[in-house]
């Protein structure tokens, strides 16, 4: 009696926690692929149909992961339609597509994904990935077979040029422009950015760029030298697709194509058309030819020059005072309170008191011992108007 009592109780419990909470919550959740291709060439488009039994009414980032097996899926990339970008595995979480389930925490979509044309030639495994917005925990589906290989034929937008680029910024992040002269959106995944040959490590970038239209990239650190540099534009199969050198640079001026010839501006315009201002300063550039508006290219920055910035900036906010126009190398005397913030001005002139003080103290002087020299001022007085008589 005790066994079948025990298990009435068990079974109300089950049975009162399931009309409570009717969100199937002994239920694993669930990220489930519904259709994906069974092969696929390195760097092809293809679509991955998946669905999601989550939490309710959650956003959820999501991805797509491609690699040899489970534990190494990184040759993967996702393309986010929001942004037009495709983001390689290790991209940040917050740049990756979203998704919102349902109040029965469900959600079907469609992703778009590729093999990145380093990924292994073979079978290969594909996953889905999500994580919830502002937490750090992952899951997957389960794996789907994926077989790749190698490209049959590996063609690259032309008509890619560099525009602009700024080497010495007063703020913020070098930066690098490069504008798409087709008249539809150029695909430049695994393109890079690199200085003059042999010198600082490339920056790779993907892009998808509209026709007509300008993509900047910011550099993750400083490249371009303060004192001269180059900067090419460089595709997946290592072509150098444009170039440009520069002897000089200034404070806050960018590098900009005007026609086919560089010319340095103190009016920047990223991610816009460029406008060349005058600098005053000689223009030393050359590039390679190319019919469009101006490409640009990241260089490494030589550590001595951008440390020669920084101190020359600091000088500029020590106070100068131009002692050579002053023959009395003396400071005006006026003295600022550090402390209170208030200003007080030192006078060679003596205070009126002082002389109140001196014009009192003849008086009283005078006041006090008249009585005893008056008869010596008379007898004074008489004996010279006798001599004048």
């Amino acid at each position: 009696m005790a066994k079948i009592a025990l298990k009435a109780c068990f079974l109300i419990s089950l049975l009162t926690l399931t009309l409570i909470f009717p969100q199937k919550i002994f239920a694993e959740s669930q990220i489930t692929i519904s259709t994906s291709p069974s092969s696929v060439e390195k760097l092809q488009e293809f679509n991955v149909e998946y669905s999601v039994s989550l939490e309710s009414n959650q956003q959820y980032y999501v991805k797509v992961r491609i690699g040899e097996n489970t534990s190494s899926l990184t040759k993967g990339e996702t393309y986010n339609e929001t942004t037009s970008t495709w983001l390689q595995d290790n991209s940040s979480w917050t740049s990756f597509p979203t998704i919102t389930t349902n109040a029965s925490g469900n959600f079907n979509s469609t992703i778009k994904a590729r093999a990145k044309d380093s990924a292994q030639e073979g079978s290969n495994k594909l996953t889905v990935r999500v994580r919830k917005v502002g937490t750090s925990t992952n899951q997957d589906s389960d794996p789907a077979d994926l077989q790749i290989s190698a490209s049959s034929s590996t063609s690259y937008p032309s008509n890619i040029y560099l525009s602009e680029f700024m080497p010495d910024p007063s703020e913020g992040q070098e930066w690098v422009e490069i504008y798409n002269d087709n008249d539809d959106t150029a695909d430049l995944s695994g393109w890079k950015i690199d200085d003059i040959e042999g010198g600082s490590s490339p920056q790779h970038f993907n892009a998808q760029i509209p026709a007509k239209s300008y993509f900047v990239l910011y550099l993750d650190s400083a490249k371009l030298n303060n004192d001269g540099d180059s900067v090419r534009l460089i595709k997946p199969d290592e072509s150098e697709v444009d170039k440009a050198t520069y002897e000089s640079s200034q404070d806050g001026v960018s590098w900009a194509k005007d026609g086919g010839e560089w010319k340095q501006t103190s009016t920047p315009t990223p991610g816009s058309a460029n406008q060349i201002t005058s600098t005053g300063e000689t223009q030393e550039s050359t590039s390679t030819p190319s019919p469009s508006p101006t490409t640009k290219s990241t260089p490494q920055p030589t550590q001595s020059s951008k440390k020669q910035k920084i101190q020359q900036s600091y000088q500029t906010d020590t106070p100068k005072y131009d002692w050579e126009q002053n023959e009395n190398p003396t400071p005006e005397p006026s003295v600022i309170n550090l402390v209170l913030g208030e200003e007080t001005k030192k006078s060679s002139k003596r205070p009126p008191f002082a002389i109140l003080f001196v014009l009192a103290s003849l008086l009283f002087f005078t006041a006090a011992f008249y009585p005893q020299i008056k008869p010596k001022i008379q007898d004074f007085i008489e004996e010279k108007f006798q001599r004048s008589i």
